[in-house]
């Protein structure tokens, strides 16, 4: 039995989940390391000149004591000084593998409040903690997928996405996840760009040969855009949620005009097909009267005086 598409879809944001968080850990690594030397580094500074980690009111104090010859003056301006300000205070703690400020009396800056929800969070996986991921997200035991939705919106922050939080691989509905049709729209624009994209929301069926993968019969897909095949229609995916309805993206080239158009809470199935053509005669009829608008424009423009 063939896995569902939604099956599919997280099958493969865990496959890829899987690449981006590897590749995170050895960047956090990497980071990790040359930080650990840049510390080792300013150490090995201060030992040779300790003065020059002082502030200016240090220097100036220090070199008052100095000069004053020892006495008890000497030692009560000595004393101006704080203990802390004259040890040197390294960003990474040589004797711990975490990468925190030291505070006084060797507490790390993340350990500084009560018991409680601070602590929990701290104790939850990096990836939880980003803020492309949402705080009460509906995949928290799936740490590779959540690693896959933390591109997605970041991606969808990259190409303006301003209404859509992403908290799904395959979209089916829970209370994080949401897009609006401007954002499928956008987002429908970029993705047809991509020739491989175009392929496959194009291809009106797809057969898988039985010994294909080691499978014992013969698979035959159907794409579910009806449209697919019409007066320049190429795509995109037809769709449906309690909360978006019957709903479906279409791509379509007229005369040379590319148009993508969504619709959402249709009143049934079916009259998704109608609905999408009339827009499209809606948006081309606009198109032309505003292109014969500037033409004339343009023309009276011209025109000697």
């Amino acid at each position: 039995m063939l896995p569902s598409g939604n099956d599919a879809a997280h099958c493969l944001a865990e496959y890829f989940g899987g690449l981006l968080k590897k590749a995170q850990e050895e960047k956090d690594k990497k980071e990790k390391e040359e930080a650990k030397k840049r510390a080792m580094k300013e150490q090995e500074e201060f030992e040779k000149d300790p003065n020059k980690y002082l502030s200016t009111q240090e220097k100036e104090m220090n070199a008052q004591s100095t000069s004053s010859g020892g006495g008890e003056e000497s030692k009560e301006k000595r004393d101006i000084v704080p203990r802390e300000t004259t040890t040197f205070k390294s960003n990474i703690n040589l004797f711990s593998d975490q990468s925190f400020n030291q505070l006084p009396g060797g507490m790390f800056a993340h350990q500084k409040g009560s018991l409680g929800s601070k602590d929990k969070e701290r104790d939850l996986p990096a990836i939880r903690k980003s803020p492309y991921v949402a705080r009460t997200t509906h995949f928290k035991n799936h740490e590779k997928v959540l690693y896959f939705l933390e591109e997605m919106n970041k991606q969808g922050e990259e190409i303006g996405l301003k209404g859509s939080t992403y908290d799904s691989p395959h979209g089916l509905s829970n209370l994080n996840n949401k897009s609006t049709a401007l954002d499928v729209a956008k987002l429908s624009t970029e993705a047809m760009k991509l020739k491989l994209f175009r392929e496959v929301v194009g291809t009106k069926t797809y057969t898988l040969k039985k010994g294909t993968n080691g499978n014992r019969k013969t698979y035959k897909w159907f794409n579910t855009h009806l449209m697919l095949g019409q007066r320049g229609i190429n795509g995109i995916k037809t769709g449906i949620t309690p909360t978006a309805g019957p709903c479906l993206c279409t791509s379509i080239n007229l005369d040379g005009i590319e148009l993508i158009i969504v619709i959402i809470q249709t009143k049934s199935m079916d009259i998704r097909w109608p609905e999408t053509w009339k827009l499209a005669n809606w948006a081309m009829h606009r198109l032309r009267t505003i292109e014969k608008f500037q033409n004339q424009k343009q023309e009276t423009t011209n025109d000697p005086i």
